[in-house]
Formats: structure tokens, C-alpha cells, sequence
């Protein structure tokens, strides 16, 4: 791959998305989406979703999947509960741990140097601070092939990051509404879960016009 190859972790979320946008917009580069298949609930939306992002950017033939099976099969717990017990259920806690190793087994098949993580300053797990990716890339240098993590929205907001891209000419809200942050299985964002109160916040926060098509409010 080219010099200007660089490799984004996409969810088809809101943050993910922005990210590829921003690092092809403006800084010319070439994008290759990492679409993580961990049987989340929400995987065939959120797939669709990042496939219809990579589409609008013109790099839908650049995605890549990378599968990871949880020993505990809690997917399969969590399709059995009901949909409110659930609503603010992460099923993977420190995810990006076991995102990072998959990623750089991608980045160093396709001879490429630097992954893209869409953190951003409203994120708070333990996974998604720059310590945490700080003392990854302290890991990642002592292997033999070099990629480096990069965190390019580590000081923006989700507000910020939605502001951007609504007044960016050729995205604006054509491109955030493509975007998906439920965690839920339905087609259209549920409007209650927790993913979903933060993109309303988001887009409140950033005085955005939220286009998204909620099913409860």
C-alpha cells in the first residue's frame, strides 16, 4: 500500500464514520474500513450502515471484516432478554483491547503503518483514553512490524465532531444521517438506548439538526 494508506476501526457509528470522512477530506488519505463481527446485536445495521458511509466516500471496495467470537456466546444471552432490560447493555467491556490486535493483524497483512481509532474526549471507559492507547503503542513498537495507533478526534467532542461534518460542503446532513449509533436490532435507531440518548445530546449540544429517524421520539 501507498504511504497515504491508512486503516480506520469503522462501526457505520457517528464517530467512525466522521473519521474516514475527515481523514480522506483533509488529509488526502486512503481509507481501508475495519468492520469488527463480534455477533453484536446490532451487526447487520451497523454493517449496512458503514457500507452505505463507504459508498457516499467512494470506498465501499476498501472494507475489510475481522471476526472475533466471544468465548462467554453472551450474544446469544442478550438476543433472549427483553429489549428495555438490555437498552444500556455494552457486550463487550474493553473491547478496544481485543479491536487493536485484530486491527494490526489486517494493518500488517496489507503492509500498512497506522490505525485510526475514532475515540473522542466525551468517550470514558478505561479503553478508550489515550493512556490506554498510549501504553498499546509502547506494545505494538516492541513487534516486528510497525503500525502505529493514531486517536486524530482524541480532543474533539461528539458535538464537534457532528459540527464538522454538517458544515463540511460535500457531507453535511446527507452523510450523518447514514450513520448509525443504536445499539438495538431494529432498521431505524431505537431513540431510547443509551447509544442513542448521547447522539441526541450530540446533535442538541452541537446545534445540529438531528436527521435521524428515531422510533421513540
Amino acid at each position: 500500500m501507498g504511504n497515504n494508506s491508512v486503516i480506520v476501526l469503522c462501526s457505520g457509528g457517528l464517530d467512525s464514520s466522521c473519521l474516514s470522512a475527515y481523514l480522506k477530506l483533509t488529509m488526502d488519505k486512503t481509507i481501508y474500513p475495519i468492520f469488527i463481527d463480534r455477533q453484536q446485536r446490532a451487526k447487520e445495521g451497523e454493517y449496512n450502515s458503514l457500507y452505505e458511509v463507504c459508498k457516499f466516500l467512494g470506498i465501499e471496495e476498501n472494507i475489510h471484516t475481522a471476526y472475533y467470537d466471544l468465548a462467554l456466546k453472551d450474544s446469544s444471552i442478550i438476543e433472549k432478554m427483553p429489549e428495555e432490560i438490555i437498552s444500556g447493555y455494552i457486550s463487550h467491556p474493553e473491547r478496544n483491547l481485543a479491536f487493536v490486535i485484530l486491527a494490526y493483524g489486517v494493518a500488517a497483512n496489507l503492509i500498512i503503518t497506522e490505525i485510526n481509532i475514532a475515540c473522542n474526549k466525551d468517550d470514558d471507559l478505561p479503553d478508550t483514553n489515550k493512556e490506554f492507547f498510549d501504553k498499546a503503542n509502547e506494545t505494538l513498537n516492541i513487534l516486528e512490524y510497525k503500525a502505529e495507533l493514531a486517536l486524530p478526534f482524541s480532543d474533539w467532542s461528539k458535538a464537534e465532531i457532528i459540527s464538522w461534518a454538517a458544515n463540511e460542503e460535500s457531507l453535511g446532513l446527507d452523510f450523518l444521517k447514514l450513520t448509525r449509533s443504536c445499539w438495538q436490532k431494529h432498521e431505524r435507531h431505537c431513540g431510547s438506548c443509551i447509544a442513542c440518548e448521547l447522539r441526541k445530546m450530540a446533535f442538541k449540544d452541537a446545534g445540529i439538526d438531528d436527521p435521524t429517524d428515531y422510533i421513540y421520539g
